[in-house]
């Protein structure tokens, strides 16, 4: 399969930086994503996002520094963008063993509830 020569085993957003990467080695080319079952768009889209990030960057004076290769820099990165999302404080739940509150994302509780009426 074409798709597979893109495959990272360390993760999907790691697949998709290297998918990203190679469209751009390829000179951003059209055929080139026909050739390889790529939707066009969908690159031209994360194009996009990362010109308005180096936008971003460059208004507030900052530095654009590459990971390169090094992919554990990179799975650092993304994860720690995941801890502001994971909970909250609510002082309506709370955990015995560290006597913490938090507020559950809306996805566990909808895995909870499914498991609870089964």
């Amino acid at each position: 399969m074409k798709r597979a020569k893109f495959f990272q085993p360390e993760g999907d957003h790691l697949t998709l930086l290297t998918t990203y990467e190679s469209w751009k080695a390829n000179k951003f080319s059209n055929p080139w994503c026909h050739e390889n079952f790529l939707q066009a768009r969908s690159l031209r889209r994360a194009q996009d996002v990362r010109k308005q990030l180096l936008t971003i960057m460059d208004r507030y004076r900052l530095d654009c520094v590459s990971a390169g290769k090094n992919f554990n820099r990179i799975r650092r990165a993304i994860t720690s963008g995941f801890f502001f999302h994971a909970a909250r404080k609510d002082p309506t739940v709370r955990i015995l063993f560290s006597f913490s509150y938090i507020r559950f994302h809306h996805a566990a509780q909808s895995a909870q509830a499914s498991t609870a009426r089964v």
